[in-house]
């Protein structure tokens, strides 16, 4: 998971402490659309690839978004404005109440709420949002496919492009994915990722266990 969380870093260019805010997509519905702030990196797998995604992923999961909750500020730094000022801002990790409809890959188990952090998100004034290339920023109400790491610390985390497939089609979601799919494509490649689990790519990487999961 480090090796994404540097990538979301240098992509973004800030370093610095934390601070939480409760702010959602919700709050700025209404409002002038954020700018997007799109991150870019090089990663060790191919994140257009769904055998790639799940086998780099210790958890797959069809989810349904029942609650926006904080937004986390990491690497918290001073950065000037044009006019001058100094303002403090840091990299957003949107925190979500996700119901399990069906477990994919991995033994968290279908039927319950688990919480997942997503590095992605709204600034805390609301007026940027971060995310990375082909991802979307959830929003309640909508499910999606999540392909989850699992941190040291038992803590549930989606990040990096494909990360987050949208199975919905009201196009209300915040993204910067080509283009919104049509319920038919959803329903395909919902079919599409659970056939990639026969044929997943493993990736060696250091693996860690889910609060959520079932031993």
């Amino acid at each position: 998971m480090k090796k994404i969380f540097l990538l979301f870093i240098c992509c973004f260019i800030l370093v610095g402490c934390e601070s939480k805010k409760d702010i959602t997509t919700a709050e700025v519905e209404e409002k002038t659309l954020p700018e997007l702030v799109v991150g870019e990196g090089m990663f060790s797998f191919d994140t257009n690839s769904y055998p790639e995604l799940i086998g780099f992923a210790d958890y797959v999961i069809v989810g349904k978004v029942v609650e926006e909750l904080l937004v986390e500020y990491e690497s918290v730094t001073e950065v000037r404005q044009e006019d001058g000022t100094i303002k403090m801002e840091g990299i957003p990790f949107s925190n979500y109440l996700v119901y399990v409809e069906e477990s994919i890959k991995g033994n968290i188990p279908a039927d319950r709420n688990i919480k997942i952090k997503k590095m992605a998100g709204l600034s805390e004034d609301g007026t940027k949002c971060y995310l990375f290339s082909d991802d979307v920023l959830p929003i309640e109400g909508n499910r999606y496919v999540f392909f989850i790491q699992a941190e040291q610390e038992g803590t549930n985390i989606v990040g990096g492009p494909n990360s987050t497939i949208p199975l919905d089609d009201n196009q209300k979601e915040i993204t910067t994915t080509r283009s919104f799919i049509s319920s038919e494509q959803a329903n395909n490649i919902e079919d599409e990722i659970k056939r990639s689990v026969d044929v997943q790519v493993i990736d060696d990487r250091k693996r860690f266990v889910s609060d959520d999961a079932i031993e």
